[in-house]
């Protein structure tokens, strides 16, 4: 169980309007624009800082759970007390069970319900569409047939672990996990999808010859440069109605 004092977002601006010089052909003119905010959150563990990380400010408390379940600090049912201090994330393990394992691998996903979902979260996010400046990752799950968390996040990464975070904050909530990004996909994503369970993960973006080999190895089917009706299906596409 997990045990939050003070969870969701913490008042910090996710945007900053700022003054720029826009150039348009041969004219330029002051104006105002977005940028997306970033943030360093300081996570401390048992209180040890453990990490820094540059993220979006919203949401910190599943970043602070999902980077610590990635780095095997934590289990599913561990008992834990968060805190918010300024940009420290403070955690405090209460209590550590055995580490629970759900391998959420039979079932499949048609490439009509791909493409659609992609392009829903592409639309998801309003901090995207004023900024430019954010990825998008989804936990999506088949039997609901509907997004249950979307992260934003300047970092890849940190989007991933909010998701990880949602995951094993509402281990009840899904049943079959697939996780949808707007940005490139590395050996750590699909390694820290392995860890909470997904075997589905799809992207719009590029993935590299080592999230191939790790998808390959844990048996992941890896889907990305989803565009449009068009996608590249890189391992065990057994998973995948054509």
């Amino acid at each position: 169980m997990i045990m939050i004092t003070k969870a969701g977002d913490y008042g910090f601006k996710m945007r900053k309007e700022v003054k720029i010089l826009k150039v348009k052909n041969n004219s330029k003119e002051v104006q105002k624009d977005v940028v997306v905010e970033e943030f360093t959150a300081r996570i401390s563990f048992n209180d040890e800082i453990v990490s820094e990380i540059s993220c979006t400010p919203n949401d910190l408390d599943y970043l602070a759970i999902g980077t610590l379940y990635a780095k095997g600090l934590m289990t599913n049912s561990s008992e834990l007390k968060l805190e918010m201090n300024g940009n420290r994330v403070d955690v405090t393990l209460l209590n550590k069970s055995e580490i629970f394992k759900n391998h959420r691998r039979k079932y499949t996903i048609s490439v009509n319900v791909i493409f659609k979902r992609i392009a829903e979260l592409l639309k998801s996010s309003a901090l995207f569409e004023e900024t430019g400046g954010c990825h998008m990752v989804g936990v999506f799950d088949l039997a609901k047939d509907e997004f249950l968390y979307i992260a934003e996040d300047i970092s890849r990464h940190s989007a991933v672990e909010k998701c990880i975070g949602y995951m094993v904050s509402n281990p009840t909530k899904v049943d079959k996990p697939v996780l949808f990004a707007s940005g490139r996909a590395n050996s750590r994503i699909v390694e820290e999808c392995a860890m909470i369970g997904i075997p589905i993960v799809i992207t719009k973006s590029a993935v590299t010859d080592k999230a191939i080999e790790s998808a390959e190895i844990r048996k992941i089917t890896l889907i990305g440069f989803v565009r449009g009706r068009h996608a590249n299906i890189y391992t065990h596409p057994e998973r995948v109605e054509i």
